[in-house]
């Protein structure tokens, strides 16, 4: 009963559903995984990987099983261990040349960072974009406006935000698509 063309025209209807958000991750990946619609597992893995735990339900847990449902929350666990790394450990401050006082400016930068960064990436209910991070380290006014552009851009440069969770997720994909 190898049908293509069938397979092919209902994983598309599915997909508008997937697009739409009217499918849950966990069936998403449950139907990614059972009939091989490979390109619906990262997504899907990503989708419960950044969801809240409680947001998980138990119906979502049947759906992908216990195994699965262990990786997905190692990885919850990983990327809060990644952030709370981030919030405790500020990123030096990159001098300018106008900077009249490093150590008063890394002073400043530290309470912003701590104050500011680490309280909004560490939120429970609302980690924001990276964007909004950057924009919140860049509201430092009490250090050197030009050391406070150069500290923002190397962070940006370097991707030190996404690129962290990035790693995390890759990995957690790889372990679903390995464990099969």
């Amino acid at each position: 009963w190898e049908m293509p063309e069938a397979r092919a025209y209902a994983i598309s209807l599915l997909e508008a559903r997937v697009r739409t958000g009217l499918f849950r991750p966990a069936l998403q990946l449950s139907l990614g995984m059972k009939y091989g619609v490979e390109h619906w597992v990262d997504p899907a893995v990503r989708k419960l990987a950044l969801m809240k735990p409680e947001e998980i339900s138990l119906a979502d847990a049947h759906l992908i099983g216990l195994d699965y449902t262990y990786i997905v929350y190692r990885l919850q666990s990983q990327i809060l261990q990644q952030r709370t790394f981030m919030a405790y450990c500020p990123f030096k401050v990159q001098h300018s040349m106008t900077c009249v006082s490093r150590e008063q400016c890394e002073v400043a930068w530290k309470r912003s960072w701590w104050e500011g960064f680490a309280r909004l990436l560490l939120h429970p209910q609302f980690p924001p974009a990276t964007d909004d991070l950057l924009l919140e380290l860049s509201k430092t006014s009490v250090c050197n406006q030009h050391c406070v552009e150069l500290t923002v851009e190397a962070i940006r440069e370097k991707n030190l935000i996404d690129s962290t969770q990035e790693e995390v997720l890759r990995a957690g994909v790889e372990k679903f698509e390995t464990h099969k």
